[in-house]
């Protein structure tokens, strides 16, 4: 039996309950936002009321009326407000609540940060850190949601881009990371749909900022998420992306991590990678025709015509990132070797193409 069905034998709930749907019903008379902060004010003292009851009735109702408050169009005192009241609705509710509630509540709350005031930033920022945060893997069935309103939050050169990088860090933490970049793989895929630009540069702004570039990549396989068909995907999607940004940041991330010859790895080229000098996270992973899918999304690219594209392209299909990157202990026949392999390699996959 869950914990309403055992306040509803309590008449003092049953009047909670009575009081929230004729609060909530004020909401629909609202003819202006002065009416909007009234009604608010309203429902925050009847909650203060009953605060003694951690699940508040009319829940689904509540949680509508709370994103009409939270619509684009309305000022910035009225989103201000609302987002009092969740604090309030939040800190009475607990964790354990609020994890079962966030279809309710949380969607309304994850498309806030881009349209908003800079007013309303700060307070927004303060309840995903001090109740979102906390519930940790119970975050997952609503991560992808959350993680699509968080991204706005990485707008280089605003005031709040650093405590917005610091908030995604933690939640990244907090889900785990293979996880959190499945996830941000798919938001990236998600956007190409619905045509958000800014939100996949974003994205793959923050991926490229936390890869070491020093470390050895079997040391950061967190970067490609738990699944290969999503990373591909996305990755695809993105370098046909109609935004230069987007496209030059994904083959970066391409030339990094994605060589050419990984899917045609010869017998010795796997006995190297089993004493650790080769090995890569996805060896043995990515067939020849998903390679060669890829290739046909980079060379897209070409269309564009713009300089720093064909370069990136270049580099990629012609094994140069994988010679720059040698260790220094390799000899100058290991790297000819590389080099050679890599443009057959190429070679290949262009007449696939």
């Amino acid at each position: 039996m869950n914990r309403k069905s055992n306040f509803e034998s309590d008449p003092k709930y049953r009047s909670y309950s009575v009081a929230i749907d004729k609060c909530l019903k004020s909401f629909e008379y609202s003819n202006e936002w002065a009416d909007l902060i009234s009604s608010l004010v309203r429902l925050m003292k009847l909650i203060q009321q009953y605060d003694r009851y951690d699940v508040i009735p009319e829940k689904r109702l509540l949680g509508k009326r709370l994103a009409q408050c939270l619509h684009p169009a309305l000022p910035p005192g009225v989103h201000c407000k609302t987002l009092e009241c969740f604090d309030l609705i939040f800190r009475i509710m607990g964790p354990n609540n609020l994890a079962a509630d966030i279809s309710i509540y949380g969607p309304c709350l994850f498309g806030l940060l881009g349209p908003s005031a800079m007013t309303v930033k700060p307070l927004l920022f303060n309840l995903f850190e001090t109740y979102f945060l906390p519930l940790g893997d119970k975050l997952r069935t609503a991560f992808l949601g959350l993680l699509q309103g968080l991204l706005p939050g990485l707008e280089e050169g605003s005031e709040f881009f650093e405590r917005g990088n610091s908030i995604i860090e933690k939640f990244c933490r907090a889900v785990g990371l293979e996880f959190f970049y499945t996830c941000l793989w798919q938001v990236s895929f998600l956007h190409v749909l619905t045509h958000a630009p800014s939100v996949r540069h974003f994205g793959t702004a923050f991926i490229l900022n936390h890869f070491n570039k020093r470390r050895h990549l079997s040391t950061q396989a967190c970067f490609f998420g738990t699944s290969t068909a999503v990373l591909l995907e996305s990755i695809r999607c993105l370098l046909d992306d109609n935004v230069v940004l987007v496209q030059r940041d994904t083959l970066d991330f391409v030339i990094l991590t994605l060589p050419v010859h990984l899917v045609s790895s010869t017998g010795s080229q796997k006995q190297q990678s089993r004493h650790g000098q080769y090995h890569h996270p996805l060896e043995g992973k990515i067939t020849p025709l998903e390679m060669r899918n890829l290739a046909v999304a980079a060379l897209t690219v070409l269309l564009r015509k713009d300089a720093s594209l064909n370069r990136r392209l270049f580099i990629w299909l012609l094994g140069s990132q994988a010679i720059e990157s040698a260790d220094a202990s390799q000899n100058a026949t290991t790297v000819a070797r590389i080099a050679l392999h890599s443009n057959n390699v190429s070679f290949r996959l262009l007449m696939m193409a």
